[in-house]
């Protein structure tokens, strides 16, 4: 092949890897950006925090204990709460009033000390063995998505963001910086780091972790429910679509006043709409799949992957 076609031909392929309009893509980060939830690792930190320390680890309170004592008052709090109809107003309420179960756990957890001493290199350690034993995946697709957004591809004004309410900003970026780390050697490897230590992650954290005693132990931060999120989503900007992905109920207020809001969930063609129902019920509402159509006013769209986000995003054209 003449070196002027080869030219041509890696100069198509370079342009199809690029955004061809500015884009803000926020993405949850709990069984979005990964595959399952990942909020019981930070369980691990204080038999790390234990462990660097040389001492026994004998904790008074297990994860366990905490997760029991928030599915209590959650059943107690659906039991009162959780609509009856579809009425989409009715459905968020029943997601803003979950606030005080979320924060009463966050209370119990910062009360008990669980984290206490811990450190920032603690959650690194967390979050590295994460990745390396595959107890946290990042969903298929995650490399090229991100590669979308580093500076030499994408317009000016895109960005790419984590909104999230995991209990740990630090975690998640650890994770991710591992993520690019554990890739085979790549030209745009360094770019990922770099871009990611950048990257805005807007989640909660523990308090301290950068002390030279560690942390307080006490879980600090707004973002615990859904109507939190939305006062995170951007707001709207000319030049800019605003895309939000998302997989629970504490992402649906973004996912529906966003630009375009992508629900996913690792499922077939043929069998999401259960799913759908059972994650929004008892909203009557469908979603549309990525590839199909346009979701109509109010609904959002599914996906199966972060791959076909990025195809999606590299379809959109200048309006």
């Amino acid at each position: 092949m003449p070196l002027q076609k080869i030219a041509s031909t890696l100069a198509k392929m370079t342009a199809q890897r690029k955004l061809a309009r500015p884009v803000h893509l926020i993405l949850d980060w709990d069984g979005t950006l990964t595959a399952k939830d990942t909020l019981s690792i930070l369980g691990h930190l204080p038999e790390v925090r234990d462990k660097r320390l040389g001492r026994n680890h004998q904790p008074a309170h297990s994860w366990d204990d905490f997760a029991e004592a928030y599915m209590r008052d959650y059943t107690k709090q659906k039991q009162a709460h959780f609509p009856a109809t579809s009425d989409r107003q009715a459905y968020s309420n029943w997601l803003a009033s979950l606030r005080d179960v979320e924060y009463a756990s966050a209370k119990r957890i910062s009360d008990t000390g669980y984290f206490r001493g811990v450190t920032a290199a603690d959650v690194a350690n967390v979050a590295q063995n994460a990745i390396d034993t595959g107890e946290v995946q990042l969903r298929n697709g995650w490399q090229h998505l991100f590669e979308l957004f580093l500076p030499s591809d994408a317009p000016t004004s895109s960005k790419l963001s984590i909104l999230s309410v995991n209990f740990s900003q630090t975690f998640i970026r650890g994770c991710i910086r591992h993520a690019v780390q554990s890739l085979h050697a790549s030209g745009k490897q360094r770019q990922l780091i770099d871009y990611i230590e950048k990257m805005d992650v807007k989640a909660n954290e523990i308090e301290g972790l950068d002390l030279s005693e560690g942390s307080t132990g006490k879980l600090v931060g707004e973002i615990r429910t859904a109507p939190d999120k939305l006062r995170h989503l951007p707001a709207p900007m000319d030049e800019r679509v605003v895309v939000y992905v998302g997989d629970s109920p504490t992402d649906y207020e973004c996912l529906r006043r966003a630009d375009v809001g992508i629900w996913i969930c690792d499922c077939a063609e043929d069998e999401y709409r259960q799913p759908f129902s059972e994650t929004f019920k008892p909203l009557d509402c469908e979603a549309t799949p990525l590839r199909k159509g346009s979701a109509s006013d109010g609904q959002f769209y599914w996906t199966r992957s972060l791959g076909e986000v990025a195809e999606y995003l590299q379809a959109l054209k200048e309006s």
